[in-house]
């Protein structure tokens, strides 16, 4: 069995931790919504209205943060293109 490429690994370990990065943010942000969410009820005496609503904004939120820095993290470890010599001169 052959190795692949140097390249090859380095960006399949990049794509694996962009990934990882955007989980745990996504788990921290909602967690952190819902712990939020439990105290202002506990605080108001209310009984989870704040832990609904809380958790069910950060959610979207969550997952457009997310798609926005996975997405800047990827165009960044994409290669770019050489510049492409524009002399046409013969």
């Amino acid at each position: 069995m052959t190795e692949p490429p140097a390249s090859t690994r380095i960006s399949n370990i990049s794509v694996a931790t962009i990934a990882g990065a955007a989980g745990c943010f996504m788990t921290v942000t909602i967690v952190g919504a819902l712990v939020l969410g439990i105290v202002i009820d506990k605080l108001l005496g209310f009984r989870g209205p704040f832990t609904v609503g809380l958790v069910l904004v950060s959610a979207p939120v969550s997952l457009y943060v997310v798609y926005r820095l996975v997405m800047g993290a990827i165009k960044r470890t994409q290669p770019q293109p050489k510049p492409q010599d524009t002399d046409s001169s013969f």
